[in-house]
């Protein structure tokens, strides 16, 4: 339609400006085929769709549609002529009527190769909604198998801790404690209810995961008693900052372990978090001997190896993991993600706040 406007357009205009009145009623029947292609159109797009071109039988498509295209443009070039000889018979003498040939030599070729057109235009256009469907595809896999690996990894965090947790509590009850066996059976069954309301979750705001880290430590307190001192420095305006889902008892559990089980003398655990311009730093010091390379802890440092592959799948690039010395002695586990404001239902698309 639009292009017949325009051709029309192009005619009256030159024909005007050779001195001439523009002759639109014969002007719109010169162009009528261009008209008969706004159906034509549509059959291209169906026979484009019903015959596309595959590549094991790539030849065998172009020779289809070259017939499809001839037979096409035969078909609107019978219609043209058909409306033509109408129009004409009604309105001029026969000796300027259009003949069928005529029209063959004029108009064949180029309705041939409109029909090209339309045809490639279909398929770029069917190619690229493909294309974006199978990217869409793939991200919806790729963010639904990251999930079921940060999943796996957070699962493999929880019988670790209810292993270690098992032992403290069958050591108090062979110390016939039972008193503080039972207080710590209260505070993990408290500690497994709020981390089963959270099974799916992988981002919670601070305060929930300072909850269940002094949980944990409260059970760690009826073991270790005045053996363990603990600080917890947090500044009230982080508590709403996003971090991910028990990423500190693993630190935790790894400071008493390596730090305070290897000392005779009280064990000191310091927690801290604080803000450095857009990152979140999360740190827990212990004051025993010292840790090595996780490369040589096997098994016995596998929440600390899982918290490290959790932060690369959740940031990237954006996040550092340290393992520092604490002066005098004992181990730093520092961490820093982007500092974000927790969300309720939508955390991973919290914005980063500006301060």
């Amino acid at each position: 339609m639009l292009f017949t406007l325009m051709v029309i357009s192009i005619s009256s205009t030159a024909t005007a400006m050779l001195g001439r009145k523009p002759n639109f009623p014969q002007l719109a029947m010169a162009n009528c085929g261009w008209l008969i292609w706004i159906g034509g159109t549509f059959v291209v797009i169906y026979l484009a769709r019903r015959f596309p071109f595959e590549r094991t039988f790539l030849a065998k498509g172009i020779c289809l549609h070259v017939a499809l295209g001839l037979l096409v443009a035969l078909m609107i070039l019978c219609i043209e002529f058909g409306i033509r000889r109408t129009a004409e018979s009604r309105s001029f003498p026969a000796g300027v009527r259009t003949t069928f040939f005529g029209l063959l030599g004029y108009r064949f070729h180029s309705y041939f190769i409109i029909y090209w057109m339309i045809l490639g235009a279909t398929r770029a256009h069917d190619y690229y909604v493909e294309v974006r469907e199978a990217r869409l595809l793939t991200s919806q896999l790729e963010t639904k198998l990251a999930q079921a690996q940060l999943q796996s990894l957070k699962e493999q965090l929880q019988p670790h801790f209810l292993f270690n947790t098992h032992h403290s509590i069958i050591a108090l009850m062979l110390k016939n404690e039972n008193a503080a066996a039972i207080a710590m059976l209260t505070r993990l069954s408290d500690l497994l209810r709020m981390t089963l309301d959270r099974t799916n979750d992988q981002h919670n705001a601070l305060k929930d995961e300072l909850d269940a880290m002094n949980l944990y430590l409260s059970i760690q307190k009826e073991r270790y008693r005045d053996r363990l001192q603990i600080q917890i420095n947090v500044e009230p305006a982080l508590l709403s900052a996003e971090v991910p889902c028990l990423i500190l008892q693993p630190l935790v559990e790894n400071a008493i372990k390596h730090g305070v089980d290897a000392i005779v003398a009280a064990g000191l655990l310091n927690v801290r978090a604080w803000r450095e311009d857009r990152w979140l730093c999360l740190s827990v010091r212990d004051n025993g001997p010292g840790m090595g390379p996780l490369t040589n802890g096997g098994d016995k440092k596998i929440g600390l190896q899982n918290t490290m592959i959790r932060l690369e799948r959740l940031y990237g690039d954006q996040q550092k993991f340290e393992i520092l010395p604490n002066k005098p002695t004992g181990t730093e586990i520092r961490i820093s993600i982007p500092f974000r404001t927790f969300t309720h239902g939508s955390p991973s698309q919290a914005e980063a706040s500006d301060g």
